[in-house]
């Protein structure tokens, strides 16, 4: 079977804490300064839109072979449908930039 790597690891780790709506947990995968950016409104957004895809079932990396080493993209497969993440991280291994798909309706 597929190993996960660190990053998509990572994917994992913070999509599951978005899913939850678990603010500190988010928090604790940022750098310094996004970590500042993030609040109650963004996590709680994405909850809502997350949430509703069930249980995270895996997160494939398909990061483009030419793309910068800290950029990252994953697939990302929930019992109810998946979603493409974009993120990119520093040289301590957090977060400075997260981004999902619109979740399909």
């Amino acid at each position: 079977g597929h190993h996960q790597n660190k990053y998509e690891k990572l994917a994992y780790d913070v999509t599951v804490a978005l899913q939850n709506n678990n603010l500190d947990e988010v928090k604790k995968y940022q750098n310094a300064e996004t970590a500042t950016l993030i609040n109650r409104g963004i996590v709680g957004r994405a909850a809502d839109r997350l949430a509703p895809l069930g249980k995270l079932k895996s997160v494939k990396e398909i990061t483009p072979s030419g793309a910068p080493n800290e950029v990252h993209e994953f697939t990302v497969a929930f019992d109810k449908g998946s979603v493409h993440e974009k993120m990119k991280v520093d040289p301590d291994f957090k977060i400075v930039h997260f981004e999902y798909d619109k979740v399909p309706q």
